[in-house]
């Protein structure tokens, strides 16, 4: 099975099950998911930045950049067309787009094409066990690397995490910096805001 065909496996069935998107997109809760997000804007300035949110979901970033940011450009993108329209009903002053960035014809795309940007940022895309995970990391930090003029910044589960289920895909900090280190100029690991939980801000 591809990993999109995973991702709508598991995700399609949510959003026609759940208003709260907080459960759509698997959290363990609205909170849970407000402190990933705060790892990166308690820790990284967004004032005139642009920042583009790969994996986007409901877009529920948008509304905390708006608040805090309003000089930032939020652009989200997502895998999943689903997605993207109810993201597009919740926020829709937002700008999303459905694209799989780590795609080889992602420069094709007429809405993003080859565009970059002062911060990408993803949250959770990560976590989903789909049987290559490694894989696709290795994959996906460089695309985030290059697409980003100033940082890239990303979260993954940590091993350590106190309640591990089978379906989601753990990997070691040590080895993440290592993964973003010849990418990176400096790299500041975020820990301690959830037990199964790290981010790493990678400035370029």
């Amino acid at each position: 099975m591809s990993r999109i065909d995973v991702l709508k496996k598991h995700y399609e069935p949510r959003l026609e099950k759940y208003d709260e998107n907080s459960k759509v997109l698997d959290w363990e809760s609205a909170d849970a998911q407000n402190k990933r997000f705060r790892a990166m804007t308690d820790n990284i300035s967004l004032h005139g930045k642009s920042v583009l949110d790969v994996g986007c979901g409901c877009g529920d970033l948008y509304n905390l950049i708006n608040d805090e940011f309003k000089d930032s450009d939020y652009t989200g993108v997502d895998i999943l067309k689903k997605m993207v329209d109810r993201a597009v009903v919740e926020y829709p002053d937002a700008q999303f787009f459905c694209a799989d960035i780590f795609s080889s014809d992602f420069c094709a795309d007429d809405n993003l094409g080859c565009a970059s940007f002062d911060i990408t940022y993803t949250s959770g895309i990560f976590n989903l066990n789909a049987g290559n995970n490694e894989d696709f990391l290795k994959k996906a930090v460089p695309v985030l690397a290059d697409l980003a003029d100033e940082a890239f910044i990303f979260n993954l589960l940590d091993p350590a995490s106190p309640d591990r289920d089978d379906n989601y895909f753990y990997y070691e900090p040590e080895k993440a910096v290592e993964l973003a280190e010849p990418l990176s100029s400096k790299i500041v690991k975020i820990e301690g805001y959830l037990a199964n939980d790290y981010t790493l801000i990678c400035y370029k």
